[in-house]
């Protein structure tokens, strides 16, 4: 089972994962991406001031990203 990194993107910071999680589809990745984005927006706009997250890279246990959830993207669908 492959290990897989959330990293957080913000305007002028990224949130690393150093523990990663495993899953057995990426689809079931790419969504638990999409909660994490979901979860830390809310957050931020409850908490005024703080910057919103622009997007969750995927990465693998080198560090390469394979696959990236943008808020837009996210917001689209809403």
């Amino acid at each position: 089972m492959p290990r897989i990194f959330f990293y957080v993107i913000y305007p002028h910071t990224t949130v690393t994962d150093d523990e990663g999680h495993e899953f057995v589809e990426l689809d079931a990745a790419i969504a638990e991406a999409e909660t994490v984005l979901r979860e830390r927006s809310a957050h931020a706009i409850l908490e005024a001031g703080r910057s919103l997250p622009q997007a969750v890279s995927l990465r693998d246990e080198q560090g390469i990203v394979f696959h990236t959830v943008t808020l837009a993207e996210i917001l689209g669908r809403e």
